[in-house]
């Protein structure tokens, strides 16, 4: 009985395997400086339009002036791409430096179909 029931069990554990390893490639993340702003991917069919276009193609995109660390506007493919790109500039450093970051942006929608 224990062996019918580990028959029964292993493709259903193999699909959960192979399918969070299906998930962990598809994870893509960019960064590209054009014309002063930063351009942050987390789409990896939006970044090739951008390069294919060179820069001419940004669809809808989330903007937030003054977010870079230099202050330049920064330029987000996606909710994805914003939450990416606070990670990996440490975005949680300090709560106080935090505070003062999220008040200082401000975020408009973009289109490039204008």
């Amino acid at each position: 009985m224990r062996f019918l029931r580990l028959a029964l069990c292993a493709p259903l554990l193999a699909g959960l395997v192979f399918a969070t390893s299906a998930y962990a490639q598809a994870f893509f993340y960019n960064e590209v400086t054009k014309d002063g702003r930063l351009y942050v991917f987390a789409s990896a069919t939006r970044y090739e339009a951008f390069t294919r276009s060179n820069g001419a193609d940004t669809g809808s995109v989330i903007e937030r002036r003054g977010y870079g660390p230099n202050g330049e506007t920064v330029v987000f493919d996606s909710q994805d791409a914003i939450n990416l790109y606070n990670f990996s500039t440490d975005f949680q450093a300090s709560p106080s430096q935090n505070l003062m970051r999220r008040r200082r942006p401000t975020t408009r929608l973009a289109s490039s179909a204008g």
